[in-house]
């Protein structure tokens, strides 16, 4: 697609071209490009028969509604709605876009999620993969241990006790659910884990973050992690299509040494060479996992080196003035019109690449 063709004409230049299209022309320079390139998308290139279609699962959260309203753009798309597995078929030209819900729904979710697994002829975005770790730690533990700070998945209460003499504190316990920064603990001292075990391992478990009362527990494990002191903030860069990203910088909290949970953030709108850095990290990430949707938390060591925390396919709207950055044929970065408020624009133009590629496939088998 040529997203930096078109923006480097002049807004005038673009209603013009719209005009000439007979298609709205009035909006913001990203809403434009967005537009022109979904007015000239798959024009008389496809066979009826082996025509995309874009399922968008109709989540409680919108998102789906929202990523079909932008997909719509896209000429020679036929996009639906779903509400149940069996509605989504196992097929070449079929293209699924799913917001799990973490709370709850995530019984229901996660069933429907497993069951895609099985699944080898539909694209996913998320990717099946990132689906299936979604807020889930302990996956994403076992998945991202060469990426993560030092992290120990322990299922007894004796290995616990045992491991508690070769931590140095203060660590991080994590319970496996928990989005939106809940369901992290600051252990300070060997008392404090000694305590939290025991808790966990009891019968009753300890509670989970519950804000609807649905009586969450963790129980019969824990996830301690290493602490990395001596940072101010740290990172959240949402990547899609690992071709769009933006950054928001997170600072720390007022009562304990780390971002999650503060709400004090920085949207990032110029490029530099830490930001250059860490979109270069997150890429390398995102290629080595085939990640195409995803939400990526970063963190530097005592070395100063980034480490992963945790992935994710959901967010707020705190990064909605943060600049979207494209990587470009070059392999370089660069600045572009859209904001992270654009995000649904950028998840059809991330969709409309891998749509492009299934039609590339499908020539190949022509020739």
């Amino acid at each position: 697609m040529k997203t930096d063709t078109l923006e480097k004409q002049k807004i005038s230049h673009l209603r013009a071209e719209l005009n000439n299209l007979n298609l709205k022309s009035t909006g913001r320079k990203a809403e434009l490009v967005t537009r022109l390139i979904g007015a000239n998308f798959l024009a008389g290139q496809i066979e009826s028969d082996r025509r995309p279609i874009v399922l968008s699962y109709d989540d409680r959260h919108g998102w789906g509604r929202l990523f079909v309203e932008s997909m719509l753009e896209f000429k020679g798309v036929e996009c639906r709605l779903f509400t149940r597995f069996e509605e989504v078929p196992d097929l070449a030209n079929i293209f699924v876009y799913i917001h799990p819900d973490h709370l709850i729904n995530r019984d229901i979710d996660r069933t429907m999620i497993e069951g895609f697994q099985e699944y080898s002829n539909a694209i996913f975005m998320p990717s099946k993969m990132e689906l299936l770790v979604y807020d889930e730690k302990v996956r994403q533990t076992e998945l991202y241990s060469e990426y993560l700070p030092p992290t120990r998945i322990i299922t007894s209460l004796d290995s616990a006790l045992s491991c508690i003499s070769e931590l140095q504190f203060p660590i991080i316990s994590k319970s496996n659910e928990g989005a939106a920064s809940s369901n992290i603990r600051f252990l300070e001292s060997p008392d404090a884990a000694y305590l939290e075990a025991q808790s966990v391992f009891s019968e009753n478990g300890i509670p989970r973050h519950d804000s609807r009362n649905l009586g969450l527990v963790q129980k019969d494990y824990v996830l301690w992690q290493d602490f990395l002191g001596g940072n101010e903030n740290d990172w959240r860069v949402v990547m899609l299509g690992r071709r769009f990203a933006w950054i928001l910088k997170r600072y720390n909290r007022s009562d304990l040494p780390f971002a999650s949970g503060s709400g004090l953030v920085e949207p990032i709108i110029h490029l530099n060479p830490e930001i250059a850095e860490i979109l270069d990290y997150s890429l390398s990430f995102a290629n080595h996992f085939s990640l195409n949707f995803t939400g990526i938390d970063l963190v530097r060591d005592d070395e100063k080196k980034l480490r992963v925390l945790e992935t994710t396919t959901g967010w707020g709207k705190k990064a909605f003035e943060s600049r979207v950055f494209e990587l470009s044929n070059n392999g370089e970065w660069r600045k572009t019109a859209f904001r992270g408020k654009d995000q649904w624009k950028i998840a059809s133009l991330a969709m409309a690449e891998m749509i492009t590629e299934y039609i590339t496939s499908l020539d190949g088998l022509q020739d």
